[in-house]
């Protein structure tokens, strides 16, 4: 018997395969564990046209034709993307169509098409973790939560 859905507003339900979890969606995140020789799950034709592709995991559950259908393939770092190719991964991805700022900005423009793939591989910018940092500390220190640890 199939669960129940704890997230019904959603829409989600458990399918058997893989396929089934990526085909007929609008967003679609991969979330695994990070693996320098891709698992290559998710196969090409799988991805709905004009749906939006998050890969949390790198590129880990991507057949290189699959990632090959994206239209735009975009990243918030192109230089730290370069660099994590020389330790391995992203072997094999598309050419990078902007950074998140380009997009962000309007320097370049996002879906121009209700039937672009599109795809962001974000890998994180420390400087969100610096600008967010002061704050959650000012509020730790203001309801007296957390514990300090010697340095």
């Amino acid at each position: 018997m199939p669960k129940k859905c704890p997230w019904p507003r959603l829409g989600c339900r458990p399918v058997k395969t893989p396929r089934e979890a990526v085909s007929g969606c609008d967003i679609v995140v991969t979330a695994g564990p990070i693996l320098k020789v891709p698992h290559a799950t998710i196969q090409p034709g799988w991805l709905e046209e004009g749906a939006f592709a998050s890969l949390v995991d790198y590129d880990s559950y991507w057949s290189r034709a699959a990632l090959k259908e994206a239209d735009k393939f975009c990243t918030d770092d192109i230089a730290q993307l370069d660099y994590t190719k020389t330790t391995g991964y992203f072997q094999d991805i598309p050419p990078v169509y902007a950074e998140l700022s380009e997009l962000v900005t309007g320097r370049k423009p996002g879906r121009e098409s209700s039937r672009e793939r599109t795809m962001a591989c974000n890998l994180g910018l420390a400087l969100d973790d610096m600008a967010t940092a002061p704050l959650v500390l000012k509020l730790a220190v203001e309801k007296g939560l957390g514990t300090r640890l010697p340095l």
